[in-house]
């Protein structure tokens, strides 16, 4: 394959990475959990940790869940304190990360939108997951009937 065939790929690849993921639809639904109080039970019981794909945005909203659970009342300022007693304050990008998906937080009608956004991407890398999983079982295979029976 020449490296012009290749960049095609490569490109290509990169296309479908943002599939996968919105960072800003991240942001956005951490921001809101953040400053609105009154939709952290919605934001809670709709995502999961696995709606995330970001590792530190992953990090920050079990940190809030975590809280949710125990306090049922947080802001920034005891989220912050959540993730310095785990020692992952820095891991996320510290205090001036979190105060800037704060200012990111949407209103409850664009956050339900964006949920939607990030069940969406969820369900891209669950697919891309499976047909990894298919192709290795393709390669392993010695027919093709014991990849369709599975």
């Amino acid at each position: 394959m020449d490296k012009k065939n290749f960049s095609h790929l490569t490109h290509h690849s990169s296309l479908i990475t943002h599939h996968f993921f919105d960072e800003d639809a991240e942001r956005a639904v951490l921001g809101t959990l953040i400053v609105y109080p009154e939709l952290r039970r919605d934001i809670i019981s709709s995502l999961s940790n696995d709606d995330f794909y970001i590792q530190r945005h992953k990090i920050i909203y079990q940190s809030a869940v975590d809280l949710f659970y125990q306090e049922k009342i947080f802001d920034i300022h005891l989220l912050r304190n959540q993730l310095q007693k785990q020692g992952k304050l820095d891991e996320i990008g510290g205090n001036a990360y979190l105060l800037q998906i704060s200012d990111e937080g949407v209103p409850a009608d664009i956050t339900h939108q964006i949920i939607g956004i990030l069940k969406e991407k969820t369900k891209f890398r669950n697919i891309h997951e499976r047909l990894v999983e298919m192709l290795k079982e393709i390669k392993e295979a010695s027919n093709p009937d014991e990849v369709i029976e599975k």
